[in-house]
């Protein structure tokens, strides 16, 4: 059974170089028993949950250094935020996650250039809709989404039981590790993080 409601931001250690700051939101009201499981991060690479009943968008969130995209991130679960009920009317959450993680930063302490988020390799935030609100929210503001595509998805078929949910994944790229990635010849970052990093950014192409 999930806890329903906000979680406050979070900040671990969880390897000798690596630092993850977490949140997340349940509504009390949408949710069910599974739709925790469907959008917990367990790390920056985690893939799309349980996609039986669910269909999976990923994005790939670009701007400038310091321009607001962690703070953007974390705004999918910061219900205690003023601007919460605008964020809601607009897009009903049933459940949403938040991750940023520094994958390659110094064991001693957390790199934080701009408090409270640590500077960014990965971020993340994973959002659940009921499908029949996220196709309301593409026909609104005119997404290139197909929204025939989403009906069919609703409807089911011999092939694929309906669908239940839409899970939008925002992933946000670090510019320091973006360099690493480009430079992955001489990086002195492990290989996996580097290709794992990689195969995340091509999943939101």
């Amino acid at each position: 059974m999930c806890s329903c409601g906000t979680s406050e931001l979070t900040l671990e250690q969880t390897g000798e170089k690596c630092w993850i700051q977490r949140a997340s939101f349940t509504h009390a009201d949408l949710h069910d028993e599974l739709v925790s499981d469907l959008v917990a991060l367990s790390s920056p690479f985690a893939g799309c949950g349980d996609e039986s009943e669910t269909v999976c968008y990923t994005f790939l969130l670009l701007g400038d250094q310091n321009a607001g995209k962690s703070t953007f991130l974390h705004a999918f679960t910061n219900a205690g935020d003023a601007s919460w009920l605008a964020l809601a009317s607009f897009l009903p959450i049933v459940s949403s996650s938040f991750l940023n993680a520094s994958l390659l930063a110094s064991p001693a302490a957390p790199p934080m250039d701009e408090p409270p988020f640590i500077d960014t390799d990965v971020g993340r935030a994973t959002v659940l809709l009921t499908l029949e609100d996220f196709a309301f929210f593409c026909s609104e503001f005119e997404l290139p989404i197909a929204t025939e595509e989403l009906a069919r998805l609703a409807r089911g078929s011999e092939a694929r039981p309906a669908v239940r949910y839409a899970q939008i994944s925002l992933i946000e790229i670090g510019g320091d590790h973006l360099d690493r990635m480009m430079a992955s010849a001489g990086a002195a970052a492990p290989a996996t993080v580097l290709q794992r990093s990689e195969q995340l950014v091509r999943a939101s192409m």
